[in-house]
């Protein structure tokens, strides 16, 4: 029932589900015809702890960004200030931790590694070089850009960009062409990570949070990435002519 509340006669045994603040909630405590269930604490705000907080974020920010430590040693030491100033308990700090996110990070390692060590990857990037040589540098463009593309989704983009971007400057130079216009295609394709969750930290980070699966990552970035795709093979010969 949502309309015309206030004139409805209650009778017992009647469950409400009632959005008040603390005033309000004293007040229902108080009548001796109501009994409140459960209730929840809203949250005081502290300005005090708000500007903890924020001086903790902004002092991790500055250390890694600087380069004073390592990313990974300067976010530890943020998130031990926040439990030590109990911003939060250490609780919290456990329960706030996406543990699929560890356990696929840990899965997708060893594959990585595999690839690259067994050259599986470069081996790949030259066989679509030999493949598509005889249509052009175009052609040739397009099909590193479409192994780089899919090899970052399971590698990160430094180790692809490393691994595609010798193959790439070599069949530029056996086409007789730019190499930067290749080394270029494969630096911006290697960034294209948007169908897999695995393909970028950053996926994996609002996966949890998002509460997102694997194939909503392809559905939204298959059309990303072509409409990324396109726009790389078709600025990069202008800026590079083939």
């Amino acid at each position: 029932m949502r309309t015309d509340v206030a004139n409805l006669a209650l009778e017992h045994g009647d469950a409400l589900l009632i959005h008040a603040g603390p005033r309000g909630l004293s007040l229902l405590r108080r009548d001796a015809d109501l009994l409140v269930l459960r209730s929840e604490q809203p949250e005081l705000f502290s300005p005090a702890g708000a500007a903890l907080s924020a001086l903790i974020f902004a002092a991790t920010l500055v250390v890694a960004a600087a380069g004073w430590l390592p990313p990974t040693e300067a976010m530890m030491l943020g998130a031990l200030a926040t439990v030590l100033t109990r911003r939060i308990s250490m609780d919290e700090a456990y329960h706030a931790i996406d543990w699929r996110v560890i356990f696929v990070v840990a899965g997708m390692l060893p594959l990585s590694i595999g690839m690259i060590r067994t050259g599986l990857a470069a081996e790949a990037g030259r066989l679509v070089v030999a493949a598509l040589s005889g249509f052009g540098p175009l052609a040739v463009a397009a099909g590193l850009l479409a192994t780089t593309l899919m090899l970052s989704q399971a590698l990160s983009a430094q180790v692809v960009a490393v691994i595609m971007a010798p193959v790439a400057i070599g069949a530029a130079l056996a086409l007789g062409v730019d190499p930067r216009a290749m080394a270029m295609v494969v630096a911006l394709a290697s960034g294209a990570a948007f169908l897999t969750p695995t393909a970028h930290p950053v996926n994996l980070l609002v996966m949890g949070a998002g509460n997102y699966r694997s194939s909503d990552y392809a559905r939204v970035g298959f059309g990303l990435a072509i409409v990324v795709s396109i726009v790389i093979l078709l600025v990069s010969p202008l800026v590079y002519p083939f």
